[in-house]
């Protein structure tokens, strides 16, 4: 698919669990803060996406699975401070975890 950003999700606030595995052009998660109930997201391969700033103004987040090249970066010691701040809350798997 090719969403830019995730804005026709707006419609779904009871939306729980998101899998994004595959949107390659993703670039903006930011219609994510709208869905209040969202407790888990799946990002996986998504190359693209570099800022998932607004992940932590959603107090409802769970569980994250960061993308591949985010958890690469993670592993040779540099990871994403998003990702960062996130662990202090709730897991955040890597995408290579298969969870």
């Amino acid at each position: 698919m090719d969403w830019k950003d995730l804005s026709r999700l707006a419609g779904h606030k009871p939306l729980r669990f998101l899998d994004i595995t595959g949107l390659d052009d993703l670039e903006d998660v930011s219609a994510l803060t709208g869905l209040p109930d969202l407790a888990e997201v799946r990002f996986r391969d998504n190359a693209v996406l570099t800022d998932c700033r607004p992940l932590l103004d959603m107090p409802s987040l769970k569980r994250v699975t960061m993308t591949r090249r985010m958890n690469s970066k993670a592993y040779f010691g540099n990871p994403d401070p998003v990702m960062v701040g996130l662990e202090a809350r709730c897991p955040v798997t890597s995408a290579t975890s298969g969870l």
